[in-house]
């Protein structure tokens, strides 16, 4: 397709130039139900009467939801940044960041966790309370999120990003010459995150 430019031409229309990660939220989606429905299933099955329905769907969901709250928040890291480097060492710093805010919250103030959307997912309490107003919260932060990412997507011009990448040298360094220098030049984000 790319050869004879049929590529090109899907990308000039405006439903074409978002098709590719159109298509991979779709698997993205398509996996986190699978990924529902499979661990649901594998806990009821055990047939443990403190493991019932209700609480495997909650518990199933939360994992599912947490994982595409993840997906949204690379897709949007994707339309921001210019390189995939960038984007996913800053998709990795803001899940960590989250994970240490939702481990020091949970051991100094478990109040403040409840604004973290990483500890929503065990907040509802599964198999116990299944408080589902946390995984609603969970989905409408993530559609939020992928809305933006999207937003970013349709603003921007294919192969461009939102923030535009800045100038590099005109003459590499020898350090970076080597294989190694060239693997910490181009994942120096991810390792400092």
């Amino acid at each position: 397709m790319e050869e004879n430019g049929q590529l090109e031409i899907l990308n000039s229309l405006h439903i074409g130039s978002q098709a590719s990660s159109m298509a991979t939220n779709l698997l993205v989606l398509l996996h986190t139900v699978l990924t529902i429905i499979l661990v649901s299933g594998i806990l009821v099955s055990y047939n443990v009467s403190s493991i019932y329905l209700n609480g495997s769907l909650y518990f199933a969901c939360s994992l599912g939801l947490a994982s595409l709250l993840g997906a949204s928040i690379a897709y949007l890291c994707a339309q921001i940044f210019a390189t995939s480097s960038q984007a996913r060492g800053i998709f990795f710093s803001i899940v960590g960041i989250l994970y240490v805010l939702r481990a020091g919250t949970d051991v100094s103030n478990l109040t403040l966790s409840k604004f973290n959307p990483l500890a929503w997912t065990y907040l509802g309490h599964p198999f116990y309370q299944n408080d589902w107003y946390y995984l609603i919260g969970l989905f409408l932060l993530t559609l939020i999120v992928f809305s933006i990412g999207l937003v970013f997507e349709s603003s921007r011009d294919l192969g461009s990003s939102t923030i535009a990448p800045k100038k590099g040298k005109t003459k590499a360094s020898k350090w970076l010459a080597t294989p190694l220098g060239f693997f910490f030049y181009l994942n120096r984000s991810t390792i400092i995150s």
